[in-house]
């Protein structure tokens, strides 16, 4: 007999098991997590299905924020995940859940429950295009027939607006469909949602987090200088792609903590809606579509998707140092994810700092092609020595010349060889990790002479 209940607080473990069977992975594990603890839970709207005295079936229903046309905001119902044991699937029990979860919402009085998922499915539960009712895309990489709603009792026909969702979502990027991507080469990778994991997990540690603290990457800034700094060139590359030209002037973030003014709230904030808004136009169009940028060989929107997750990572990096005391601190597990004191924390186990190895070799490519091959200049003071960097079976050859930078792949014999994993490399030519992360070989003093180089380049 299968019965359908409210969670306990027991039934945790075994409801992670049941996620991580049913979605192969543990993202909407750690999602389900984070919701409990966060201002947004709704214990009454998170069931299980018990069969047989085992749980064979979990919902969780939770406010994201609607904000309404003309200004204002409000807390609506979010279906996120919903998920049947595998070996018991097709037998009625993900409609058992979602039935009674709405029956619950209906009772309280809700004007509808939201979801993101495929309407063949969730049609046949009663769910309708929520665009149909002036709801719009939380993203627009969204496609319209997934973003749905079931209309409640309480629901008011003038009720209209777009949905969005909180950071918690964001951070873990577990959110949305799947972007367009291509079989192979740089757009094989989904950027966006690169984008939308670094940008959403900075967020998300900070909420209440010490913005005064200082970030060892970036010597005399604070976590609010950061914060300020990354919204401003999330919006200067927004306004670069919407006008056509780089922009003369750029809104000034709000003072925080660290301006001696402010509680942080403000800024925090003006971050947050920087990203988001970066990420609606950088979706408006493909990654292919013209655009103005700065680099010599390439204006695309292509181009500002991965340079501003590369901008975004990076600095997800000095974030979680500050906050934490490096890479290797809180992540998804266990500890305190905010910079908060641990109890009662909202965000907790978001994760340590990582790149995909996809990324990662586009950002070696990026720092050594476009950032030392063209914006070094005079400014280069080498003596020739030529070095090779090495990771993910992928080369390039690096040499330094009075007033001159050469970036190849050429077989040249190197002076030198910096190899290691892709992420490793990634961080060390960003100056963000020592000779540790890396393998050196050769003339130690050409290696340091490239890392000398390269924090030029790109300070």
């Amino acid at each position: 007999m299968l019965v359908v209940r409210t969670e306990s607080p027991t039934d945790t473990a075994e409801v992670r098991d049941l996620l991580v069977a049913a979605f192969g992975q543990d993202d909407e594990a750690e999602l389900v997590d984070l919701l409990r603890l966060s201002p947004d839970y709704i214990p009454e709207l998170t069931l299980v299905a018990e069969e047989a005295g085992e749980i064979v079936g979990h919902v969780m229903v939770t406010w994201v924020p609607l904000h309404l046309d003309g200004g204002g905001r409000r807390d609506v119902l979010c279906v996120a995940p919903l998920a049947v044991r595998p070996d018991r699937q097709r037998r009625g029990i993900g409609r058992a859940l979602l039935g009674e979860a709405l029956r619950r919402a209906d009772a309280m009085g809700e004007p509808f429950a939201g979801l993101e998922g495929d309407p063949e499915y969730y049609s046949r539960c009663g769910f309708v295009v929520a665009g149909e009712h002036g709801l719009r895309l939380p993203s627009p990489t969204v496609p319209a027939w997934a973003h749905q709603v079931y209309l409640l009792g309480g629901h008011d026909p003038a009720l209209r607006g777009r949905i969005t969702y909180p950071p918690v979502f964001w951070a873990l990027a577990a959110t949305g469909f799947p972007e367009p991507v291509a079989d192979e080469g740089p757009y094989a990778v989904p950027w966006l949602f690169e984008l939308a994991h670094y940008a959403g997990w900075i967020e998300s540690v900070t909420l209440s987090a010490d913005l005064g603290r200082a970030v060892p990457a970036c010597p005399g800034w604070s976590v609010g200088d950061l914060l300020a700094h990354l919204g401003t060139v999330h919006r200067r590359a927004a306004g670069w792609v919407r006008s056509g030209r780089c922009p003369r002037t750029v809104p000034a973030p709000p003072p925080g903590p660290a301006d001696g003014a402010g509680s942080g709230d403000a800024l925090w904030r003006w971050y947050a809606d920087g990203w988001r808004d970066l990420r609606d136009v950088l979706a408006a169009a493909g990654p292919e579509t013209p655009a103005a940028t700065w680099s010599p060989w390439e204006a695309t929107l292509g181009f500002w998707r991965r340079r501003m997750v590369h901008e975004t990572a990076v600095h997800s990096r000095d974030v979680l140092e500050a906050l934490h005391g490096g890479d290797g601190g809180p992540g998804p597990d266990g500890g305190d994810g905010r910079g908060g004191t641990g109890a009662g924390d909202g965000y907790r186990r978001v994760h340590a700092w990582t790149v995909r190895d996809e990324v990662a070799l586009d950002g070696i490519d990026e720092v050594l092609r476009l950032w030392l091959g063209t914006r070094l200049g005079d400014r280069c003071d080498g003596d020739g020595a030529l070095v090779r960097v090495a990771a993910g079976g992928r080369v390039w050859t690096v040499g330094l010349h009075p007033g001159t930078v050469e970036v190849h792949d050429l077989p040249t014999a190197p002076d030198a060889v910096v190899s290691g994993a892709p992420a490793g490399v990634y961080a060390w030519l960003w100056g963000r990790a020592g000779d540790a992360a890396v393998t050196v070989e050769g003339d130690a003093a050409a290696v340091a002479t490239l890392r000398r180089a390269l924090a030029v380049a790109t300070g």
